[in-house]
């Protein structure tokens, strides 16, 4: 069975017009397929497979130079791939870039406002760019900023309003035309606390409405926000799973906090023989203890670690496994991607 469903979704990829009439996938908003984009010789990404669901809330994740920006350029139509194909809504981005550009709604770190323009006119001119008019302009206007919170700064020139109030206006002026796809790049980079909690909650009712895809460095936002997470490094899409899935791909994480002791130095490689897979993250020495974090592949170390301390007469003053979150995740698998034989390894397991 899961042969038969892996061939349709092959041929759905693969055809799209029959008789004049667009096949559509219901299942898939966004498809790239052995994708790869070269800058001359050096790769922006390389041979990148990967699908999204339509209505999902996705993150994209990688640090600084990892094929973030490439990534969404591809999707915009911005560039073409070197080698492979990008499909949004079924739309090839460089055989029909039009119709992708129909299709999708992109929000810059740096929305390029007009700042001398009022809300309002602002809106308008860019309902009408994109098509709209008349009592559709009015409603598609009316809607988004009561969806944005704009409600009463129609008037108001642009370049008065605070940065927070300014990225609504681009979502705004994104929605008039209601995108399947919608790619918001840093939307609350720049923002205070308070604004950047308000823009999450409006990104929070666009769920299931649009496609989303958030990228972001802030990952406490992203596993907040999001139902699924790619992460890219060197070009390279090296995972992709809900937050959960992930955070079960990434080895256990345990704390022990021990009681200064005279000779713990010396007690250390006895402690950590205990598990043979374990590996020490962090070392901290306080005025009243010492602190570890450990990983482990497999095992949980506790009760052996317990044991030997007990042997040594080491004073154990808290021992716990710690809760993983993307922060962990990321680095893991960031880590991971430059080490290719273990990242092949990781895969194989995960498969």
């Amino acid at each position: 069975m899961d042969a038969i469903n892996d061939l349709y979704d092959l041929y759905v990829f693969l055809i799209h017009d029959l008789q004049g009439v667009r096949i559509m996938t219901e299942t898939y908003a966004i498809q790239m397929n052995r994708v790869s984009r070269y800058y001359g010789a050096r790769p922006g990404i390389v041979d990148v497979t990967a699908t999204i669901r339509e209505g999902r809330l996705v993150g994209l994740l990688g640090p600084n130079g990892s094929g973030k920006t490439t990534t969404i350029r591809l999707l915009t139509g911005y560039l073409p791939p070197s080698e492979g194909e990008v499909r949004v809504c079924g739309y090839d981005v460089f055989e029909e870039s039009l119709e992708v550009r129909k299709r999708i709604g992109y929000l810059p770190e740096n929305c390029p406002l007009y700042p001398e323009m009022r809300v309002i006119d602002y809106l308008r001119w860019i309902g009408e760019l994109k098509g709209i008019t008349g009592s559709e302009l009015d409603t598609a206007i009316f809607q988004s900023l009561g969806q944005c919170g704009l409600d009463g700064m129609t008037d108001r020139v642009i370049g008065h309003l605070s940065k927070g109030y300014r990225q609504r206006v681009g979502l705004a002026s994104i929605l008039l035309f209601r995108p399947p796809v919608m790619i918001l790049d840093e939307p609350t980079i720049g923002l205070d606390p308070l604004q950047a909690r308000e823009f999450r909650r409006l990104i929070e009712t666009l769920r299931g409405r649009h496609t989303i895809i958030l990228s972001s460095h802030i990952l406490t936002e992203v596993e907040m926000l999001c139902d699924e997470i790619l992460i890219v490094s060197e070009g390279r899409l090296v995972t992709q799973g809900t937050p959960d899935e992930l955070k079960k791909q990434v080895r256990p994480l345990y704390r022990l906090c021990c009681k200064r002791h005279s000779s713990y130095a010396s007690l250390l490689p006895v402690l950590t023989s205990a598990v043979p897979d374990i590996r020490i993250e962090e070392y901290t020495e306080g005025e009243e203890g010492i602190y570890l974090r450990m990983r482990t592949v497999e095992s949980d170390p506790r009760e052996l670690l317990f044991q030997r301390c007990a042997e040594t007469g080491i004073v154990i003053l808290e021992m716990g496994k710690e809760e993983i979150t993307l922060e962990d995740v990321f680095v893991e698998w960031i880590c991971r991607s430059r080490e290719p034989s273990e990242t092949a390894e990781m895969n194989e397991v995960n498969r």
